[in-house]
Order: structure tokens, then sequence, then C-alpha cells
């Protein structure tokens, strides 16, 4: 083989190996381009992510301090329902005792009736 023919079988394969690596870095370009576009999504999930968990956190703040609040009503009305059973009871009670005197004053109204003097 000549020279001159060395040296055109040389370039071509350094055009081939030149064609071939183009093509390579336009195909590693095109993955570190999408493998950015996946981290960029990742990121915007991990924030959105972030952003939703704050807002359950405060939601659920705010549903326990409420439900904090209810328990003290609720003891608050158990109280009161406790207060007024006992004064109902204590009426009852002097309701019982009251009947009791009106029933003694008629029988001792009557008993009046019937004495004679």
């Amino acid at each position: 083989m000549s020279m001159a023919s060395l040296s055109v079988h040389s370039n071509a394969e350094h055009k081939n190996a030149i064609t071939a690596l183009s093509l390579e870095l336009e195909r590693a370009g095109g993955q570190v381009k999408s493998l950015q576009a996946d981290k960029r999504r990742l990121e915007q999930e991990g924030t959105k992510q972030k952003l939703l968990s704050s807002r359950l956190e405060q939601k659920v703040s705010v549903l326990e301090s409420d439900m904090s609040a209810r328990e003290e009503k609720l003891v608050s009305y158990k109280e009161q329902l406790q207060e007024c059973e006992t004064k109902l009871f204590e009426m009852q009670i002097k309701s019982k005792d009251h009947v009791s005197l009106l029933r003694d004053k008629m029988e001792l109204s009557k008993s009046l009736e019937n004495t004679t003097i």
C-alpha cells in the first residue's frame, strides 16, 4: 500500500471515529439533559411533598387544638349536668317534704274541723 492510500484510509477512519464520538456525545448530552430534567422534577416533587407535609402538620395542630377545646367543653358540660342533677335531687327532696307538710296540714285541718268545741 502506498502512503497516499494509507493516508486516505487513515483519514476515513478518523472521520468515522469523529462521527461516532459526535453521536455518542449527542446521546450523552441528551441523557444529561434528561437526568437534569428528572432531577428538577424530583426536587419540585420534594418541595411539593414538604409543602403538603407542612400543611398537614398545621391541620393536625388545628384539629388537636379544636379537639382539646371540645374536650374541655365536654368536661364543663358534664360538671354542669352533675350540678343540675344534684339540684334536681335536692328539689325532689324538698318537694316531697313540702307535699308531706301539706298532707300533715290537711290532716290537721280535717282534724280541727271534726273537733267540736
